[in-house]
C-alpha cells in the first residue's frame, strides 16, 4: 500500500506508513510494515515502479518493468519481507489499482 502519491524521479519517497502484502495458499494474508532501517519506500521512474529497497541496488520487495508485465520479488531491508511471489522472477497477468481519499 502506498501512502505518498507517485512521482517520477531517480531517488525513493514515500512513508513508513507504506507496506506490503501477499496471499499465501489463496486467502492467508501475509503483511510487512517498514521496519526502519531505511527510507525506500516506493520508487518510481518512466521504466519501472518498485517497493522496498535495500543494500543490494537494484533489488525491490516488489517490482515492476516498463512494461508491468515482467516483476520480480527480494527480501529488502525495508520491509523486512519474504519473498512475495511463488518464485522470486514472474509475469504480471493481473493488476489491482485502488486509491482513496
Amino acid at each position: 500500500m502506498v501512502h505518498e502519491n507517485w512521482d517520477r524521479g531517480n531517488k525513493f519517497y514515500g512513508s513508513s506508513e507504506t507496506f506490503l502484502f501477499t496471499f499465501r495458499g489463496g486467502d492467508v494474508i501475509e503483511s510487512w510494515e517498514a521496519t526502519g532501517k531505511n527510507d525506500m519506500f516506493q520508487f518510481s521512474d518512466y521504466k519501472c515502479i518498485g517497493f522496498g529497497g535495500g543494500s543490494d541496488k537494484g533489488r525491490f520487495s516488489l517490482y515492476l518493468g516498463e512494461s508491468m508485465y515482467r516483476g520480480n520479488s527480494s527480501k529488502t531491508e525495508c520491509f523486512d519481507n519474504e519473498v512475495l511471489s511463488a518464485q522470486p522472477e514472474f509475469l504480471c497477468m493481473e493488476m489491482e489499482v485502488w486509491g482513496f481519499e
